[in-house]
This record gives C-alpha cells, structure tokens and sequence, in this order.
C-alpha cells in the first residue's frame, strides 16, 4: 500500500442486521476506505440472510476486501461439527453451563436451516470456505484472526479467545518466528467481544494495556507491535454497551493511528451476552 488508507474492522456481528446497518453507516459517515471483518456473521441474532446479503455485497464490490469466518459461521456451514464445537467451547469456558452451549450450537444451526428452506446454500458454502485468519496481502506484518492466530492450526484461529496480555504477546512471538521477513506489526482479531488494546514494548515481558476509547492513539509499530480485540457489532452486553468498531488511519505500514468507536445511538435490549 502506497497511499494513506482509512480502515474499517468491524467483527461478530451476529445476524443483528440493525447493528449492522448502524456501524456501516457510522463507518461510510467517517469516510472508510476499506471494510476487514474478522467473523461470526451469522450466530444468535435472528437476521442471518439480511446480514449475509450485505456482507457478500461488500466482498463482491470489494469494498471489503477480507472477510473471515468465526466459530458461530463454521458451524453453521457444517466445517465444524456440533460435538467438536461444544467440546472447543468448554475447554475454552469452562464456567459456562451446558445449556448455554447448546443454545449457541441449536441458533447456528437454526440459522443454516433457515437458509437453506430460503435456498441460499450458496451463502452457506461461501461462508463454510472463508478463512479463520490470514495476513494482509498488501500491509506486510498485518495479521487478522477470528480470535487467536496459530499459524496452521484453523481451529485455534476460530474458537480460541484472546483474553489476557500473557496470550498477545504468545501470539506475537509465534507471529515473529514463523513469519521473519514479515515480523507482526498489527494483530487484530474478534471473537471475545471485548473492546481490547495492548502495546508491545522492546524489553517489556508483556504488552501494555491501553483503554481502547480512550484513544486516537498515534503508533510507530517499528517501535512495537500493537494487538487488538475489536469489540463486537451484534452482541450488546455489559463490556460492549453499543455497537462497536475499529478505525485504522494507515499513513504508512508503520505509522498508524487506531481509533474504537462505539454507536451510542443505537440500543439493542434484545441482545444477549
């Protein structure tokens, strides 16, 4: 990339098409450039067409130039299965009850049969055949992931959350080794819901955190790596009151500036955690 780019990421949306509709509108307000989305589509909310229709459209108009699958998308496609997704899910909650797992299993599906009664299995098989993670073609050291980013391990990427600095800075590590000629400049990933920023310092054991609104923030990510958890579109909950988003200003691979937004206008009672 050439020239400055105004990024949009936006991420677990959720079949909330209202909140969806709500963040592309903040985000066309604020003159993006370009949409990445880092999964979960479809999962929980009760629109899963209305949001799929819209997203495809993006990619189609390349617009949105990347577009992951999460957990909820995989599922729902059939390339996970509803055992290894429940076993996945314990191990990664344990303090969650079995019947909110089984809940999330049964709207994923839900969703998938009420696709395919509308004959839409071909939005269902391009949502199964996107990636969990990959790295940005034209921003070298850019890395985008559903929720944890493992190289070769696709799984991991879509039900493993980033928590805690301690699995940032793993991340990192693992990012600086296997990719030397493209060590990690920016790490994004979902998933978790959370709005989450940590700043990587030489000599530091672990990344800073920084409150994400509380920002812009100006980085020189030659100086460190920054990682980010990019809140959620459709899930409203006590972490995450409005619909939110993440806006990039990318002068240079190097010089960015990181904003999170929240759509305080809109107020969905619906939404569950």
């Amino acid at each position: 990339m050439t020239r400055k780019c105004r990024i949009a990421i936006i991420a677990d949306i959720h079949a909330n098409f209202e909140a969806l509709v709500a963040v592309l509108d903040a985000c066309e307000a604020a003159r993006a450039d370009l949409y990445w989305c880092l999964g979960d589509l479809v999962g929980r909310g009760d629109r899963p067409l209305r949001v799929l229709e819209r997203m495809f459209d993006l990619v189609q108009s390349n617009a949105m130039n990347i577009c992951l699958s999460g957990n909820h998308d995989w599922l729902a496609a059939g390339r996970i299965k509803p055992g290894t997704f429940i076993a996945a899910y314990e191990n990664e909650a344990p303090i969650s009850t079995t019947g909110m797992q089984v809940n999330v299993v049964q709207a994923a599906l839900a969703h998938a049969e009420m696709l395919r009664d509308e004959g839409c299995t071909d939005l269902l098989d391009w949502l199964g055949a996107r990636p969990g993670a990959q790295p940005v073609p034209y921003l070298p050291g850019y890395y985008l992931a559903h929720g944890y980013y493992d190289p070769g391990d696709e799984l991991r990427a879509v039900m493993t959350y980033t928590k805690v600095p301690l699995s940032a800075r793993r991340q990192i590590d693992r990012l600086a080794s296997e990719y030397p000629k493209a060590p990690p400049r920016l790490v994004a990933v979902g998933h978790r819901h959370r709005a989450t920023l940590w700043r990587s310092t030489p000599g530091a054991r672990l990344p800073q955190a920084l409150d994400p609104f509380a920002g812009p923030y100006e980085f020189n990510l030659a100086e460190g790596a920054v990682f980010l958890v990019a809140g959620s579109v459709g899930v409203i909950n006590s972490f995450n009151p409005h619909p939110s988003f993440v806006m990039l200003d990318i002068e240079s691979p190097d010089e960015v500036r990181i904003t999170f937004h929240r759509v305080e206008e809109f107020i969905n009672a619906d939404a569950r955690a």
